[in-house]
């Protein structure tokens, strides 16, 4: 074997390209390039599982990149369609983080695992409910746009969680991530109130409790606890404040409601004892946010 310093730089030249064709290849995917992919891959097809440094996969670019039309193509060519990135990540996990609700609907159908969790825990369900990213309107005057894109987020994520409900069991609706939290301890965290109902008619079990001793119902009254703090002075008066405390207790209401939903069907016993619960919890601080309001209207 010829070790002189030539042939090694050849090899270190040959590795280079190498890596270069798989920067061509995840940018293609991301781009929605289905040319470049197909020649590529048709020349090798193991570049369909090539990963990145952070475990992304064509596939995962192509999702990232919101490209439908590469998704079929990298499916339809052999991809792995439940490969997990280095986070444990599969490519409709990052679908649903990012809302792309056509991308969530063609990895469905296409087989996509929804039992399979990240490194956190995490399922799709989870995902489901999370923050939308709205860092790009922190500049000052953009408040409004920035309130826009995350009523259409929601309504977004709201259609999504549907959707991956039509596909999921009472397992993966009540599976609980590394800290204990269903998806139904995201939404009351998150303050998603259509979320709440939309799990608690799917069967997602109110009782369970996240390591630290917390259901949904004490997460939805800390959320409103946090949201008194960023009420504005002109937000407690006329007309704004009755619009404020409907808002703020329109996640619990749905939380207080399912005392009658089927789960509890084990008895009236256990109803009213979840009740009874259910008004120790809320009522300092649904007083707290009265009193809170109420001062706002003397000032």
């Amino acid at each position: 074997m010829d070790f002189s310093s030539s042939s090694v730089f050849d090899q270190h030249k040959a590795d280079a390209a190498e890596e270069i064709d798989l920067a061509v290849v995840y940018q293609a995917a991301a781009n929605g390039d289905v040319n470049t992919l197909t020649a590529v891959i048709r020349e090798d097809p193991s570049i369909l599982e090539s990963c990145d440094r952070e475990g992304c996969t064509p596939l995962m670019h192509a999702v990232s990149g919101r490209q439908v039309d590469t998704v079929k193509l990298l499916l339809k060519m052999g991809a792995n369609i439940n490969t997990q990135d280095a986070c444990g990540r599969t490519s409709l996990s990052l679908a649903t983080y990012l809302g792309w609700l056509e991308g969530c609907v063609s990895l469905l159908r296409n087989g996509a695992k929804q039992n399979i969790p990240d490194k956190n825990g995490r399922l799709p369900l989870h995902a489901a409910t999370a923050e939308p990213d709205v860092s790009g309107y922190r500049e000052e005057g953009r408040e409004e746009k920035k309130h826009c894109a995350i009523l259409v987020y929601q309504r977004l994520m709201a259609r999504l969680l549907s959707l991956l409900l039509q596909q999921s069991n009472l397992s993966e609706i009540n599976h609980q991530d590394n800290e204990g939290m269903t998806s139904l301890h995201w939404a009351a965290f998150h303050n998603r109130p259509q979320h709440t109902q939309t799990l608690l008619h799917k069967g997602a079990d109110l009782t369970l409790v996240d390591k630290d001793f917390k259901t949904a119902l004490h997460w939805a009254v800390q959320d409103i606890s946090r949201t008194q703090m960023a009420i504005q002075p002109e937000q407690r008066k006329g007309p704004e404040k009755s619009v404020v405390v409907q808002n703020l207790s329109q996640g619990i209401t749905s939380l207080l409601l399912s005392a009658q939903h089927p789960i509890f069907s084990c008895g009236l016993h256990t109803v009213e004892e979840f009740r009874e619960t259910s008004k120790d919890i809320l009522k300092p601080t649904m007083v707290q946010l009265e009193h809170y309001m109420q001062q706002g209207s003397t000032e």
